[in-house]
């Protein structure tokens, strides 16, 4: 933009800013004087009307609202109470909200006319103009005492407060009976006040407009030729020598137009000469480099496309696109050639299968995304591992080794030659899970997993590479269920057991359908009233062939199979219905608890339950959801809005088996919730060997976060005096109740019904 371009913008712009500030200040000095006038006519109005004392006295709510009607028939009336004396509401007239009674008139006598703005939400807010006009009020709440001659605390019947009124009284003896406060529209003053503003202004701007726009267009009519003359010298820079813009007009502009075409025709001249020259000697080059040039690079290209399809194609056949590890196929292909060379040289091999326990929870919770960066990350410490390991060596050709491959979703595979001892792979094995349990930084989220090793040795436990990984993969499920350092050796009694686990694997799937899972529920109890105020569901399985499973027998297997999340819908679909179904049979509906898993926090899992509370019915303050403890490292963003927003609704939220975990106290702290929930392993160390440390921590902790504290796992008397000396206040356990169906429990959800008992035990729950 040129100089005179950018003084007349600035011109334009003064003059603009300078129009807005003073329609602004013109609106603004107008807004006042109108609200004046309405406020003076409000407050004319209700002086006339001599019929709201006697109305208000009556406490004549039609009467009343007849006249309030009336009061907001004026234009820029959009609503009336009216109140008593002590600030009670009797009659309303519109819909809009308002502030209480008491903060509109905080800090005024009984007398005083008050005059405040409001928001749409019925909050205090300014009444001054600007503050209107960007959102911030929209009400004036005018506040106007009703004064009468009469006593209102004389007790009068309507008819003598009535003849009394009749009666002439002294100044002095005028009372308040009553307030009407009036909703004055703020946005329709501002509005007329702007118009006015604006009527006023173009009465002086029109003239200083039009001045303006002679003065640019004379402006604009010399900067015009000036840029005419400025592309014709571009476009001779740029080679145009035959297109000239006609800017004559005026001795000066003639005098320049001649010297360009001048320096035109010189230029068009001098580059012909060069172009011919640079021609001939252009074709002579060609001629003699072209076809040697185009036949190198066509070899080029030909050698290079070969190379990288062939590396491509070995690549995608024999190696994991993700880690970049040996595939299964080349894994299969490779090991039998090993098997063979360690039975020619009489050598031990051994296989560890590698399994990670919690990266499904890991890729539920953070995404898939967070999946692949953790399953990189693994086999990179697997490579590590083995690289560092003075039991592995290199094996047959280099290209193809399969020191570390990986096979399906989070496994793995070891391969360890030339063994001295087959427990020598137990060293291995150790430091894979060393290296594998330590935290692993995941898009910003510290993310710890829990490897499990099986070890299967050649040739004692396989003599194809088919059976040896089969047995492998058996140790490493066997240690998935517990026992010994995150590893197992195969034996042949795994099989049975896996066969075993499969079967049980197989009728979870079913269970559902079949209407073989139940609840039972086991009560926390308010140690103060001696009341039932929480049911925990807890899940059974009626197993046709097992009997009464719990869920310690299952749980672990319908996580590892992927079906915690069809199981935890269930329960919490069931649980609620069940708790709407006892409305009309108990005085006071407690909530009923449900435990949520972390693998069950998903990104949908705050949309499941409020559809589950719509179904169902049941209000969303009789739910509880108590929490896991791992939910507080693998929830997200996402899961921590979701949860923050089922408890907006009134969903109370618990945490349980904090302290067990490696969960810190700032991602506690980060969490939405109401109770902290101290695990039965606390109290049975209390219990069995007098630690109370941990459990005076929990509740410190609790405390310090402004949670409550409650007790799972009361047993006997001594667990619960020492709580109850603590400040624990909510107890649940087998002291009160074990769990039980919902019939069995109903008796006990009457008011006060555990109070007795407690009177026995001695003690109840101190303050705090």
């Amino acid at each position: 933009m040129t100089t005179a371009g950018r003084l007349n913008t600035l011109i334009l712009t003064l003059v603009v800013l300078a129009g807005l500030v003073l329609t602004l200040l013109a609106a603004a000095q107008g807004y006042r004087a109108g609200l004046d006038r309405e406020v003076a006519a409000a407050s004319a109005r209700v002086a006339a009307r001599a019929d709201f004392q006697w109305l208000v006295y009556r406490r004549d709510g039609a009467g009343l609202n007849r006249s309030l009607r009336a009061l907001a028939a004026a234009p820029t009336v959009s609503g009336a109470i009216a109140y008593t004396r002590i600030g009670e509401e009797l009659a309303r007239e519109g819909d809009g909200a308002a502030p209480p009674f008491a903060a509109l008139r905080a800090g005024a006598s009984t007398t005083a006319r008050v005059l405040r703005g409001a928001n749409s939400g019925g909050q205090l807010a300014g009444s001054g103009f600007f503050t209107v006009i960007r959102g911030g009020a929209q009400h004036a709440l005018l506040s106007l005492p009703l004064v009468t001659t009469v006593n209102p605390e004389n007790k009068l019947t309507a008819f003598d407060f009535l003849e009394a009124l009749t009666r002439a009284s002294p100044p002095s003896s005028d009372f308040v009976i009553g307030y009407v406060h009036l909703a004055i529209d703020l946005p329709l003053l501002a509005r007329e006040a702007l118009a006015g503003a604006v009527k006023l202004l173009a009465t002086w701007l029109v003239p200083v407009v039009l001045g303006l726009a002679a003065v640019l267009w004379w402006n604009r009519r010399l900067l015009s030729r000036m840029q005419q003359v400025a592309r014709t010298m571009d476009n001779i820079a740029g080679g145009d020598f035959e297109q000239h813009a006609d800017f004559r007009g005026g001795r000066e502009f003639d005098d320049i137009a001649d010297a360009l075409e001048r320096l035109s025709h010189s230029l068009q001249r001098h580059q012909r000469e060069i172009e011919l020259g640079r021609d001939l000697l252009s074709k002579k080059v060609e001629e003699r480099t072209s076809q040697l040039s185009r036949s190198t690079e066509e070899l080029s290209r030909a050698t290079e496309a070969a190379s990288e399809s062939e590396h491509r194609l070995q690549r995608l056949t024999y190696y994991d696109s993700l880690t970049s590890l040996p595939n299964r196929r080349l894994f299969t292909e490779q090991f039998g050639l090993l098997m063979r060379l360690s039975r020619r040289g009489g050598q031990l091999l051994a296989l560890l299968y590698v399994g990670l326990d919690d990266f499904r929870r890991v890729n539920d919770s953070l995404g898939h995304h967070a999946g692949d960066l953790l399953l990189r990350e693994v086999a990179k410490r697997l490579r590590h591992s083995v690289r560092d390991s003075d039991a592995i060596t290199q094996m047959g050709d280099a290209k193809h080794n399969i020191a570390v491959s990986r096979m399906d979703g989070d496994e793995f595979t070891v391969v360890l030659n030339q063994l001295e001892t087959p427990e020598a792979a137990a060293m291995v094995a150790r430091r894979i899970i060393r290296r594998l349990s330590e935290t692993l930084e995941i898009d910003g989220h510290g993310v710890t997993v829990s490897p499990r090793v099986g070890i299967a040795v050649y040739p004692g436990d396989g003599d194809n590479p088919g059976a040896l990984l089969n047995a492998a993969a058996t140790a490493m499920a066997a240690a998935r269920q517990g026992g010994g350092d995150g590893f197992r050796y195969f034996h042949r009694d795994m099989v049975a057991a896996g066969n075993e686990r499969l079967r049980i694997e197989s009728d979870l799937r079913h269970a559902l359908e079949n209407r073989e899972l139940e609840l039972h529920f086991q009560p926390q109890i308010d140690t103060v009233m001696g009341t039932v105020i929480a049911i925990e569901a807890l899940l059974r399985w009626e197993h046709p062939r097992l009997g009464m499973v719990t869920p310690y027998d299952f749980v672990a297997i319908a996580e590892e199979a992927g079906l915690m999340g069809r199981i935890g819908d269930w329960v919490l679909a069931e649980a609620c219905q069940r708790l709407k179904g006892l409305e009309t049979a108990v005085a006071t509906l407690p909530r009923v608890a449900v435990n949520i898993s972390a693998a069950q926090l998903g990104e949908g899992f705050a949309a499941t339950v409020k559809s589950t509370l719509s179904r169902t019915g049941l209000a969303a303050d009789r739910l509880e959801l108590s929490l896991a403890e791992q939910a507080l490292t693998a929830a997200d963003e996402s899961v921590l809005n979701g949860l923050h927003e089922l408890r907006s609704l009134g969903v109370y939220l618990s945490l349980d088996g904090y302290g067990l975990g490696q969960s810190s106290l700032v991602q506690l702290s980060h969490f939405p919730l109401d109770e902290l929930k101290i695990e039965r392993e606390f109290v049975t160390d209390f219990r069995e060997q007098g630690q109370a440390g941990p459990v005076l921590a929990l509740i410190a902790t609790a405390r310090s976060l402004g949670l409550r504290a409650s007790a799972e796992g009361v047993e006997s008397r001594k667990e619960y005096r020492f709580l109850a000396e603590q400040g624990v206040k909510q107890m649940q356990g087998y002291l009160f109740s074990k769990p039980v169906p919902l019939e069995t429990l109903l008796p006990m959800l009457a008011p006060w019904h555990f109070s007795e008992q407690i009177r026995k035990f001695g003690a109840q729950a101190g303050p705090g």
